[in-house]
């Protein structure tokens, strides 16, 4: 793949003191984006069980937590938590609500130290609060891509 088959921009999940952000990856084919995913599930482990294995998917959003491993064995999260993945003719608001929601969802596990155990939203103010980043990463998305957009189309 080279950069002429690629665009790339980042989105914010919240305003203020959350830096947390994912990378957008718009790919000119759906072909393209599965050399891609492939080559970051081997690369960094990010195998989803039972997705991508058949290039069954018109987008994704790759979840992650980064740290940094401080000289004193501390760690530290870094604001990168995911991907988006998206191909030039697979996609439109409803595949960008849907991407952000499984993005929503990363966001509020990370930042409520969800243990895998209990259910993802336990009152109505968590609830809203993953429903606002929702919002929001909608709104950074497609500013963005609305500043992206001429580049998109003559890929």
């Amino acid at each position: 793949m080279t950069k002429h088959n690629i665009v790339k921009f980042n989105i914010r999940f919240n305003s203020g003191k959350d830096k947390a952000f994912a990378k957008v990856f718009v790919f000119d084919t759906q072909e393209n984006m599965f050399k891609f995913y492939r080559l970051q599930e081997s690369k960094w482990g990010l195998k989803e069980k039972g997705i991508g294995t058949n290039n069954d998917f018109m987008a994704m959003f790759q979840p992650f937590q980064i740290f940094k491993v401080n000289r004193d064995g501390t760690k530290k999260p870094k604001n990168w938590i995911g991907n988006f993945l998206f191909y030039k003719h697979g996609f439109g608001i409803g595949t960008v609500a849907h991407e952000c929601g499984h993005a929503a969802i990363h966001w509020h596990q990370i930042n409520s130290n969800y243990d895998g155990k209990k259910t993802i939203i336990n009152s109505h103010d968590e609830e809203e609060n993953m429903l606002y980043i929702l919002g929001l990463l909608n709104y950074n998305f497609w500013k963005q891509y609305t500043k992206r957009q001429k580049e998109i189309e003559d890929m």
